[in-house]
């Protein structure tokens, strides 16, 4: 079977934005009229999906660890699963937990993101020193924060422990740091 290479395929980004959902009417039918024409671009948008289904399937088992979208915590509620959810500013703290009866637990990272070319999450120990970074994470799409989640295995393994994040903008040259967090866990019940 000879399978074809589009001369000008559309952006993996926009293909994602209109399985969401996330274009407007005129940009969609673009997309769609260009489907229609192109194998290639066709099968690009059915690995997507089929990745994105595999993540979700993690995430809901809770076995990731991920930036995720707002329109993604809508969906894992619609699937009937129990999603706690912390809101956490910039500087801030919040008191925090899992329960037996929670699927995925989601922090809300609220830091001003204008203007910042990447961000990065970073997870810190006490002092501040980076333990893990995830890099160039997906951030909401008014440019306010960033919604996280950890795995709900390790969650549910901590003890009574303090979590530090932070959030970090990446620039042509430097880094700045938009937002420490801080998580006071308290460790779940048997």
């Amino acid at each position: 079977m000879k399978r074809f290479h589009c001369k000008s395929p559309l952006d993996p980004s926009l293909l994602a934005d209109y399985w969401t959902e996330d274009l407007d009417v005129e940009q969609e039918d673009v997309v769609e009229e260009h489907l229609m024409a192109c194998e290639s671009c066709s099968r690009e948008l059915q690995s997507l999906v089929a990745l994105t289904d595999a993540i979700r399937s993690l995430t809901k088992k809770g076995l990731l660890r991920v930036v995720v979208s707002e329109q993604f915590v809508d969906r894992l509620k619609s699937d009937g699963l129990n999603v706690r959810q912390y809101k956490v500013r910039a500087g801030g703290g919040v008191e925090c937990t899992i329960t037996h009866k929670d699927d995925v637990v989601i922090a809300h990272l609220a830091a001003d993101l204008t203007g910042a070319q990447r961000v990065d999450l970073a997870r810190c120990d006490a002092d501040g020193r980076e333990e893990m970074r995830i890099r160039d994470v997906p951030i909401t799409i008014d440019r306010q924060g960033v919604i996280w989640t950890e795995p709900t295995d390790r969650l549910r393994s901590l003890k009574d422990e303090v979590l530090h994040v932070r959030l970090i903008a990446v620039d042509d040259a430097h880094e700045r740091v938009l937002g420490d967090y801080t998580f006071h866990h308290t460790a779940s019940e048997p």
